[in-house]
């Protein structure tokens, strides 16, 4: 009797598991029983920027949308979207705007890894008749290069950002400030080696300006942003003493408000 119990025992088969919604199953095999196992399926996100082919202009309202999807989102005045993807359609985006050549294409390998970028060629039939308006972004990035002119600057403009892929601004900005360390009379805050003519190099603390607002934290404050929500960083100072963010909000309140930017002599 004991042995009809175990041979029950071991060839019972367990209940049907709970599949979660929006799952595809995968069937393994273990000896003589045959289980069904929930695979979840990963959903992903694209972040891009989308400018034109000639002018290399971002360009505002370009509609982008996965391929097989009904809805996509539309591009801001920076060109930047980004797009939650439907793992049941295919990984490609269709992108389009009036004036330019749509353009369908798949999504290159490690898309998630960094921004991508997308050129639209202008067609010139559908441009005829259009009136092309200034850039609205030229003014304030004059106002920029103005500022710059009386110390020496390292900039990360867009391109720069979307070319540094999924690393973080502080690992960027170190490429413009090789002596960047922990300070070591305040581990919380970094510090710079500012070499001296007559020898010696004294420590420095950097200050850091974000959106032309004092970071009470310093250089630790900039862990809290990623690269996709900068629209530029300067780096001030042959050793780095200086650094001033702008995030693409600000920016675009800045467009809106007629909002000034502040001197170079003064901090933020």
């Amino acid at each position: 009797m004991s042995s009809t119990l175990f041979q029950r025992e071991k060839f019972r088969l367990p209940p049907n598991p709970v599949l979660p919604p929006r799952c595809s199953h995968a069937i393994v095999a273990l000896g003589t029983a045959i289980l069904l196992l929930p695979v979840a399926l990963t959903a992903q996100t694209v972040r891009g920027r989308v400018i034109g082919a000639q002018s290399r202009a971002p360009l505002e309202g370009a509609t982008v949308t996965q391929l097989g999807a009904v809805r996509g989102v539309t591009s801001d005045i920076f060109g930047g979207f980004v797009l939650h993807l439907d793992p049941e359609l295919e990984l490609g985006l269709a992108v389009e705007l009036f004036g330019y050549v749509t353009l369908d294409f798949m999504l290159p390998d490690g898309f998630e890894e960094e921004r991508i970028r997308v050129e639209l060629p202008p067609d010139a039939l559908r441009l005829e008749g259009l009136t092309v308006e200034v850039d609205r972004l030229a003014v304030i990035d004059k106002r920029l290069a103005r500022r710059r002119m009386s110390d020496v600057v390292t900039v990360f403009d867009q391109a720069e950002l979307d070319e540094a892929g999924a690393i973080t601004p502080v690992r960027l900005i170190r490429r413009a400030m090789m002596s960047l360390h922990r300070c070591r009379k305040d581990i919380f805050q970094y510090c710079v080696q500012a070499r001296r003519m007559g020898g010696g190099s004294p420590e420095r603390r950097v200050k850091v300006c974000i959106d032309e607002t004092p970071a009470l934290d310093g250089v630790a404050e900039l862990f809290g942003y990623s690269l996709g929500e900068l629209y530029l960083i300067e780096v001030y100072g042959f050793y780095g003493h200086e650094v001033r963010v702008y995030t693409t909000q600000f920016i675009l309140r800045a467009l809106t408000s007629g909002a000034q930017l502040h001197h170079r002599g003064t901090l933020c």
